[in-house]
């Protein structure tokens, strides 16, 4: 597989990257996960015969074709990349997809990981990015009902938030 950067002004291609795929042995392969803060991002994968993968090395490769490895290993087995946050990425907990609680952020400038510690203040578990406002801001959810259904946002600055603080500006949604 060929990853290229495209100028859609000129039509011209570069090329950045290529990595091994096939479809009948998908999961040996290199996956790309996705583009985040102008970074392209690939996992590498070791078979664990009769239960699946497990995920091992992670690359990031930038618009030059520049490429570095972010984890090797990778640090935490059921973590996955989430949401791009801009400079951050939300990582998340893997509950074999029956649910996704976020869990840390990875800073693609540092590639230094910042728990998520701010719990929501109705219900239970992790604060989690809905996405970003106008100005930079993050929409989190920071309230769910007793089934886990979102009740309340916030808007908070990512630098902010990555230190920690809850000083999110509530937001109410509309009634209709």
């Amino acid at each position: 597989m060929e990853i290229d950067r495209l100028d859609p002004r000129t039509g011209a291609r570069t090329g950045l990257t290529e990595r091994p795929y096939s479809n009948a042995d998908y999961e040996n392969n290199g996956c790309f996960i996705g583009v985040y803060n102008g970074k392209a991002y690939f996992e590498e994968r070791t078979i664990i015969p009769g239960s699946g993968f497990r995920r091992t090395v992670l690359t990031a490769v930038d618009a030059e074709g520049r490429a570095e490895t972010v984890w090797d290993p990778w640090p935490q087995a059921e973590w996955v990349l989430g949401d791009d946050g801009g400079r951050y990425i939300w990582l998340y907990r893997d509950n074999y997809n029956t649910s996704y609680a976020a869990c840390a952020l990875l800073d693609t400038e540092t590639g230094q990981i910042t728990p998520v510690t701010q719990a929501l203040q109705t219900g239970s578990g992790a604060v989690s990015l809905r996405g970003k406002a106008h100005d930079g801001r993050w929409l989190v959810v920071i309230g769910a009902d007793s089934v886990g259904r979102t009740t309340d946002y916030g808007l908070i600055d990512a630098d902010q938030f990555a230190a920690g603080s809850t000083d999110w500006q509530p937001v109410t949604m509309w009634q209709g």
